[in-house]
């Protein structure tokens, strides 16, 4: 399989914009997928994932906090909150 890399460098510049023109578009709080997500996870004992397409990590930090050990990927530094690391 190929990658196509212009529509990588794409999305990427896409997503780069969209966190520079508005830093906190998706908010604070977990995605209703995350919590219906979280309930999977305990009831089949899945305690480490790995989440693509991070952004600011409202979900990465939600998931942390309820003890599942997470790495978390995304194509835009811009959109991951610099003081995680």
């Amino acid at each position: 399989m190929k990658i196509d890399k212009k529509l990588l460098n794409w999305q990427k510049k896409h997503w780069d914009n969209n966190f520079l023109k508005k830093p906190s578009m998706f908010g604070n709080s977990p995605s209703e997928a995350a919590l219906m997500a979280l309930k999977f996870f305990k009831s089949s004992q899945i305690n480490n994932i790995i989440e693509i397409g991070a952004g600011q990590g409202r979900d990465t930090f939600f998931f942390a906090e309820n003890n599942i050990k997470i790495t978390a990927l995304d194509y835009s530094k811009i959109g991951i909150i610099p003081e995680c690391f």
